[in-house]
């Protein structure tokens, strides 16, 4: 890697390199002061920024904010399915343990025909309540 040297024409006392002085061009050949720099007025800034930040919001959303849009309907469409994948595990669940409740017979599907059918066994009374609203 080649060696870079800084090197000053002339160094103060101090050992540092002399300050340099920013000043008009112009100024410096007359002697004159640099004139004092111009204040921007308020209406200046909202006439010339107002329409570049509605071109930069309109070519970000040309260019940006359409894939962003999508990619954001794409996670919410996967969080709905993935609700429904879970809910629909619940319910297979379920089932299985109902199935392997009535798969062995007596007991499951006993209890089964008294809740579906009102079913019941000789010299037994059944009593039905109304259902509260």
């Amino acid at each position: 890697m080649p060696e870079v040297v800084l090197e000053f024409e002339s160094i103060m006392p101090s050992g540092r390199p002399p300050r340099r002085r920013l000043r008009d061009r112009n100024s410096a050949a007359s002697g004159r002061a640099a004139p004092e720099r111009k204040h921007i007025s308020p209406w200046a800034i909202w006439l010339y920024g107002l329409p570049i930040v509605g071109i930069g919001l309109a070519l970000m959303h040309m260019v940006g904010f359409g894939p962003f849009y999508e990619f954001q309907k794409t996670l919410s469409a996967e969080a709905q399915l993935e609700e429904q994948i879970d809910e629909l595990e619940r319910e297979n669940a379920a089932l299985q343990r109902e199935i392997e409740e009535l798969g062995h017979g007596g007991i499951g599907v006993e209890r089964r025909a008294r809740e579906l059918l009102g079913w019941s066994r000789a010299g037994e009374v059944v009593i039905h309540l109304p259902e509260k609203r």
